[in-house]
């Protein structure tokens, strides 16, 4: 039977209801031919009927790699739509020229780290009408993000095409097109509650005389960056809670020559080609992880093949290749680096290794070549068990879900085992060279934020710290009252300060388990909040003998009338356990009666990961009320919880 009948006969199987049956025959085909769309297409259709929901993201992935240009987005864009799950955030493209290819890369781009984003295109070149006309088609979608793209030689042709503009003119000209922009995001921003807008800033223009050496304030570069960064200052000052992604910066990934396709520019109005579309579609997917709160924290590394070339058991400690200016140590060198640049950011390392433990941490404690020592790596699981069960362990040391990791080992059955048995893991394919290594980790973009605080810089050592406490806790002997009390535990619950609104931005969306409702919000949601005389927002800092966990705890809460209304109450899970919860909420107690109120009401949205906080209202001594759809209400008179105090062995200070 040729390859079109066996397609025939899988896709008339699947049909019939037969997935499996369909799944046999079609992986026949794609033994033949790994990367024939249609086959791939109908291999992920079944695995996704079978329940196998990462397998088939994974069937899919693979075919958006093969083949990653419109056509094949598209088809993979309309299977995705076709899963019958509820979306887990909804988004618009717009701005100038045609878009539904970039809606459906950022389709594909989103399915490819775990989101299920329904995605509308805007009409052609309708963008300010759209942002200014609430009737427009692209709000009956209720998008709760708005993409928008912008062309710069149509913004500011004078820029572009004058040679010899002067400065003066040309910051008019920026000013005069930066204001429109303003005006109309400003103006979508008032009639959508809650929106959050993404600006890509002003891009390359294509077919641009290249430029060598002159009058630097005439180059096309420092004119584009001059734009861009009057862009950034004006949208920073007049609409904060604005994303601005670096245009000019994701065509430098694909270089120059890839900005356009001439023919389908002019054929169809098409402004990128398929190789940039992709491009920003992964920076934009980036930004629905972070706005989702689903974020990856931790990189869990092999080491053998994928740290160091070599086998560490079987070429010494020394043997082993990294570093040094020939290949292939100095490509695992370089993946070294990247991985360092991630750490400095925030993200948690840890390293699930086969081997004798001593070997592999000798060759992170005497090899020269090493970038990544001892000290970077949070936690690790160096032993012969399978690599499935480490994992579960290093997620419950370091009090993290298992969802936020990132998996890479160049082995490729120990990632389908992965795969396997934590499909929540990121787990993507290596390339098979090791000099492709540091340029994949670049482009996995899993670990973006919105924005980079003090705590995420120090949270290697914040990990560091709390095995300090850990190991304290075990020399207490099973006397937990004597452990906390030895910590010295200092807590400060303050009023919201301004140069403290982006992290507590940030803890919301990143925080799952001890999060009342998990509700996200925005930077501008944040900010109004804050400013606004009807509301509370409390900043929870902690600290102890072995270190300062930063800010780590919020509260915000709206007062209506004689009833303070909780709208949520989160903490990291890197300080609970420790009483922090009991003195947030008597902090929250004392800003209720100083407003004047006579009762608090909360609420518990229960998720898939926040069970920790589930009785957290009757244990502080809230009364139940009632249950609707999961949600439980709660309450409590202030003279009720008026004795509500800290623990003992902890030190309040708060702003009331």
């Amino acid at each position: 039977m040729d390859i079109r009948e066996q397609i025939k006969r899988a896709g008339a199987l699947l049909k019939s209801g037969d997935a499996t049956a369909a799944l046999e025959v079609i992986r026949q085909v794609l033994v033949a031919e790994p990367n024939h769309l249609r086959a791939s297409l109908i291999a992920a259709e079944c695995l996704l009927a079978l329940g196998t929901k990462s397998d088939a993201l994974q069937v899919l992935s693979t075919a958006a790699t093969a083949a990653p240009t419109s056509s094949t987005m598209s088809a993979i864009a309309r299977l995705l739509e076709k899963r019958g799950e509820d979306a887990s955030i909804r988004a618009a493209v717009i701005g100038h020229g045609t878009l539904e290819p970039l809606a459906d890369h950022l389709c594909v781009a989103a399915a490819g780290v775990g989101i299920h984003a329904s995605i509308k295109a805007g009409e052609y070149d309708q963008w300010a009408r759209e942002l200014m006309d609430p009737s427009a088609d692209i709000w009956q979608h209720q998008p709760q993000v708005v993409f928008l793209t912008l062309d710069t030689g149509t913004l500011l042709p004078r820029l572009v095409d004058d040679a010899l503009l002067g400065m003066d003119t040309m910051l008019a000209e920026i000013d005069d097109a930066i204001l429109i922009i303003k005006q109309m995001l400003s103006s979508a921003v008032s009639a959508h509650t809650g929106l959050q807008l993404v600006v890509h800033g002003f891009g390359h223009c294509p077919n641009v005389p290249p430029v060598v050496g002159g009058d630097s304030e005439n180059h096309p570069a420092n004119r584009l960056a001059i734009a861009n960064q009057r862009l950034r200052t004006e949208l920073t000052s007049a609409l904060p809670g604005v994303i601005l992604l670096d245009q000019a910066g994701i065509e430098a990934t694909v270089g120059t020559s890839n900005l356009r396709d001439e023919r389908l520019y002019f054929l169809a109005g098409i402004r990128f080609t398929d190789v940039l579309m992709r491009a920003m579609a992964e920076y934009q997917a980036s930004v629905l992880t972070a706005l989702l709160g689903k974020t990856r924290k931790c990189l869990v590394l092999d080491c053998d093949h994928t740290l160091w070339g070599g086998v560490v058991g079987e070429d010494g400690t020394l043997g082993v290749h990294i570093g040094g200016s020939s290949n292939p140590g100095n490509a695992f060198a370089a993946f070294q680096k990247g991985i360092k640049r991630l750490q400095s950011r925030g993200v948690i390392l840890a390293v699930l290794s086969k081997n004798n433990e001593q070997d592999a941490l000798d060759v992170f404690q005497k090899h020269p070549g090493m970038l990544l020592r001892e000290a970077d790596i949070a936690a690790h699981r160096i032993n012969w068990n399978d690599k499935a069960s480490n994992l579960t362990e290093l997620a419950r040391e370091l009090n993290i879900g298992s969802d936020s990791m990132v998996f890479l080992d160049d082995n490729p059955m120990e990632r389908a085992l992965m795969r396997q048995v934590h499909p929540e893991v990121l787990t993507p394919e290596l390339p098979a060279d090791p000099s492709g290594y540091a340029a994949f980790l670049s482009g996995l973009r899993v670990f973006e934020t919105l924005q980079l605080t003090g705590e995420d810089v120090n949270r290697t050592k914040s990990y560091a710290e709390n095995q300090q406490r850990a190991s304290l806790e075990k020399a207490a002997g099973g006397d937990y009252n004597a452990y906390l009390h030895s910590l010295e535990i200092r807590v400060q619950c303050i009023s919201s300060q301004p140069a403290s609104l982006s992290r507590i931005t940030q803890l919301i969306n990143k925080t799952n388990q001890f999060n009342a409702t998990t509700r996200r919000v925005t930077d501008a949601e944040v900010a109004e909040m804050h400013a606004s005389p009807e509301w509370i927002v409390i900043e929870t800092h902690v600290a102890d003998r072995f270190g300062d966990s930063g800010l780590t705890g919020v509260a915000m809460a709206e007062c209506v009338g004689p009833v303070l209304r909780i709208d949520n109450i989160l903490l990291s899970c890197r300080v609970l356990g420790r009483g922090v919860e009991t003195a947030l909420m008597a902090c929250i107690v004392k800003a209720a009666a100083a407003q004047g109120c006579s009762s608090i009401v909360g609420q518990y949205i229960p998720s898939a990961k926040n069970a920790p906080i589930a009785d957290y209202f009757e244990k502080v001594g809230f009364s139940f009320v009632s249950q609707a759809d999961g949600s439980k209400a709660y309450t409590a008179e202030i003279n009720e919880l008026s004795k509500l105090e800290a623990p003992a062995w902890i030190s309040l200070e708060t702003s009331w």
